[in-house]
């Protein structure tokens, strides 16, 4: 705890102004064995109200959420919703409930979190646009991710398919 402590102490002191941190990887819902029992306790090894407590003294302005499943923890700054819409949990591990923090949902572009060249598969864009308004119409804030490839470049079909729904979107007016 003092290490990864020390590691956002440096963040908010050493690199000027930081709009945001996003959180992955407690899930309290999760089932875990051995050493991984760690991640179950809310404020077990992580101390993460006294990690947010820290974040905000040093950085008061910075956004804090975490992709936990479940209603946000004391310190975070909205509610996320992984591959569902607020309130939904049709992927099997998101939290049904919505709390009183603003919303946002996380898709990805691909089949994966990141870009896998054996597992190439990008949704369609128009697919993705349905799924911006429904996530539009929820008040709630559409995040995509795209992962680069090892080069640092974003794979020329999905430039194409960002920039559709860009197109979409302007249209739309949404």
């Amino acid at each position: 705890m003092a290490y990864y402590q020390g590691q956002l102490r440096e963040l908010c002191t050493r690199y000027g102004k930081i709009a945001g941190f996003l959180f992955d990887g407690y899930w309290p819902r999760q089932t875990f064995t051995g050493d991984e029992i760690t991640y179950l306790a809310q404020r077990g090894p992580w101390d993460l109200a006294g990690s947010y407590d820290l974040i905000h003294s040093l950085q008061p302005d910075a956004v804090i959420t975490n992709n936990t499943h479940i209603l946000p923890l004391r310190g975070e700054d909205y509610q996320v919703w992984e591959l569902d819409l607020p309130g939904e949990n049709k992927a099997g591990f998101n939290c049904l409930e919505v709390g009183d923090k603003p919303t946002a949902c996380w898709w990805n572009i691909n089949a994966g979190w990141s870009y896998q060249p054996w597992n190439h598969a990008p949704k369609r864009a128009e697919d993705l646009f349905e799924t911006y308004r429904a996530v539009r119409a929820r008040r709630a804030v559409f995040m995509l991710n795209v992962g680069p490839r090892r080069f640092g470049d974003i794979h020329p079909e999905e430039q194409q398919i960002l920039r559709t729904i860009g197109r979409m979107i302007r249209q739309y007016k949404l």
